[in-house]
């Protein structure tokens, strides 16, 4: 055991009597002296001590005389420490992952024209099902009265159509024949016009005027006549009985004709300045109404033959679809009654990347008068064997699985149950944003027959084991500032100091990190880095 040096400051003096502490009284150290044994122990704890100070301190060469003047102070603590020893290494990932079957049919409506499925009867979900059992009853009565309606108007729109087939087939016969009578009409009414113009007018006002004038003549043969009768009966002093008569005759006559010629005026007046006129004017509007037919005539009925072929052909295509409709709503009537397309068993819903996250919804919709949607997946037949698991890998755990990788599927309802499982595929495009998914082969005996697709497990794979490899923990390791991808440590010496030393790394994990090259077994690393002062805490009181 080494001694103290005699001069050699210590925290317990040496001065020539027994190393006693200083706090000890005078009559206690004088009992110390008496008694051996407490002189033995504080030897012991003075030499402990020295040599504690020794270990930790840097190794120096001092003479005594500079020991005796200068005291030995420890160096300063470097902090944590850890030394580098071959340990097994071990990366592994474990995935949550959900069975899905390998075979799943899944059934839905596809109606050719009717849409208003309205449930009679439905399977319970988890029912076992074989191929032809019927799984959904839909009620069928407003179909069977849509389809008793389509029939009865078959008649009609037939009757239809040929009466729209017989008017366009008469128009387009007697199109010409009615624009040549229109234009006929036209010609006449123009010629009657002209005929009145030049001719008839002319003579009807001539003879009006002949008439006034030739009645004038008469009235005055009249007027003449008596004078001459009443001049030759006045000469006879007598007048006979007979010359009375024909005296009264005459005077009736001229009255007669007298009138004659008023009526003859009036007759002449109207005809000129009324009944002329507007017999003109009513030939006029007669011609360019003829006119106006003929060409209404000639420009309307072609397109009214026209439109009266889109009729028909409209009627056509009406009765096409009534007829397509109603085989399409015969067809929907025949296929109301939904089966089973496979033995298996019954799951609401679609099945999504092995989840059934519809089955609440479609429940609603599957009970007796819910409504199914066209086309829409309401349940899927699963058969329950072969299995396999579905996961969703992490981005940032990609690099560490490959096809092929082997590992062991944990149940969440059996634990004790380790399956064998084994990386099938897995996809070259996330399924959304930084997860990709992993279809997982499972290797089932007897004892996974409890399994049913739409549990759920835990899959841990090993993508790397290393039984002997030198491990640092992650905060012994410190990048390079200008080059990221260089490493260091801070390799702690025997004499309180360090040294900086570059490292190959490998494969890691959050907390470890694999040492490649740069690093032996044994060597002690610093796990702060030294180089970085740390920052010194504000006094108290200061701003």
């Amino acid at each position: 055991m080494p001694s103290l040096p005699p001069n050699n400051a210590h925290p317990l003096e040496s001065s020539g009597e027994p190393l006693l502490p200083r706090s000890l009284p005078p009559s206690r150290r004088q009992d110390g002296i008496r008694h051996p044994t407490f002189l033995i122990l504080a030897l012991t704890a003075s030499l402990a001590c020295s040599v504690s100070f020794s270990e930790v301190a840097a190794p120096v060469t001092a003479s005594p005389h500079d020991a005796a003047q200068t005291p030995l102070k420890p160096p300063a603590t470097p902090g944590p420490i850890y030394e580098v020893r071959k340990n097994p290494f071990r990366i592994e990932v474990s995935l949550e992952a959900v069975l899905e079957a390998e075979k799943m049919t899944p059934v839905s409506f596809w109606p050719e024209a009717w849409e208003d499925l309205v449930v009679l009867k439905a399977v319970e979900q988890g029912e076992e099902v074989q191929k032809g059992d019927v799984l959904v009853q839909i009620d069928a009565r407003k179909l069977d009265e849509v389809i008793d309606d389509l029939e009865s108007q078959r008649a009609l729109g037939e009757a239809t159509q040929r009466l729209g087939l017989a008017e366009l087939a008469a128009m387009e016969k007697s199109a010409p024949v009615e624009v040549e009578v229109a234009g006929r009409a036209r010609k006449i009414a123009e010629e009657d016009l002209k005929t009145f113009q030049d001719v008839d007018r002319p003579w009807e006002e001539k003879w009006a005027d002949q008439r006034v004038k030739w009645t004038s003549q008469w009235l005055e043969y009249d007027l003449e006549e008596l004078r001459q009768l009443e001049k030759m009966y006045r000469a006879d002093e007598l007048t006979e009985e007979t010359e009375e008569i024909i005296l009264k005759r005459q005077r009736n006559e001229v009255e007669r004709t007298r009138f004659y010629l008023e009526s003859a005026k009036v007759a002449r007046d109207q005809a000129i300045h009324l009944y002329l006129p507007r017999e003109d004017e009513s030939r006029k509007l007669d011609s360019c109404q003829q006119s106006l037919a003929w060409e209404k005539t000639q420009n309307l009925l072609p397109i009214q033959i026209e439109r009266k072929r889109a009729e028909v052909a409209k009627l056509q295509r009406d009765r096409k679809k009534a007829e397509e409709r109603l085989k399409k709503l015969r067809k929907d009537r025949e296929a109301l009654r939904i089966t089973a397309p496979a033995s298996g068993i019954v799951f609401y819903g679609p099945c999504l990347r092995g989840r059934w996250p519809h089955v609440q919804a479609m429940t609603v919709k599957l009970i007796p008068g819910g409504r199914i949607v066209p086309r829409e997946i309401f349940i899927t037949v699963v058969e329950a064997r072969p299995l396999f698991a579905r996961a969703e890998i992490g981005e940032a755990d990609l690099h560490h699985l490959r096809t092929g990788l082997e590992g062991k599927a944990i149940p969440t309802g059996f634990p004790d149950l380790k399956v064998p499982a084994e990386i099938d595929a897995i996809s070259s495009v996330p399924e959304e944003q930084g997860k990709f998914d992993a279809r997982i082969f499972l290797r089932l005996d007897s004892n996974g027959q409890k399994l049913m697709p739409g549990m759920t497990c835990r899959i841990r794979f090993a993508p790397y084991v290393k039984k002997e490899a030198l491990t640092v923990p992650a905060a012994a390791l410190f990048p390079d500032e200008i080059d990221p991808e260089t490493h260091y440590v801070f390799r702690a010496r025997e004499d309180g100091g360090h040294e900086k030393l570059k490292v190959e790394v490998g494969k890691r994990t959050p907390e470890k990190v694999e040492v490649l090259r740069g690093l032996s077994e044994g060597d002690r690393l610093l796990l702060q880095n030294p180089e970085q002062q740390p920052e010194t805490p504000p006094k108290p009181g200061s701003k």
